[in-house]
């Protein structure tokens, strides 16, 4: 006989890094692919390998609005900094079906 265990709601952690002047919400290629938003990220996000650093003006909000139309809560965690984030000199956010093109 099996038995079955309710599951709670389901939670994701997420990393927003701000300095002085922006902010950027740390998530992956991965996670992008799965709810259905990697193709609509702009080039003001930041990647590095599978690492994404979402804007917080446009790109963010595409990722917390797919999270939220399925239920999922969100845990944030801040980083603050006093000065310009090493975030900035990373790579603009390009997926790789488009770096090779």
């Amino acid at each position: 006989m099996r038995r079955w265990r309710r599951r709670g709601p389901k939670i994701i952690e997420l990393h927003y890094y701000v300095d002085p002047g922006h902010g950027w919400l740390k998530t992956t290629i991965e996670t992008l692919e799965k709810y259905g938003i990697s193709e609509k990220i702009s080039g003001y996000s930041y990647r590095e390998g599978d690492n994404v650093w979402l804007e917080e003006d446009s790109d963010a909000p595409k990722l917390i609005n797919a999270l939220r139309e399925r239920g999922i809560a969100m845990k944030m965690h801040v980083h603050q900094r006093n000065t310009s984030s090493p975030i900035r000199r990373k790579p603009p956010y390009q997926m790789e079906s488009m770096k090779d093109a």
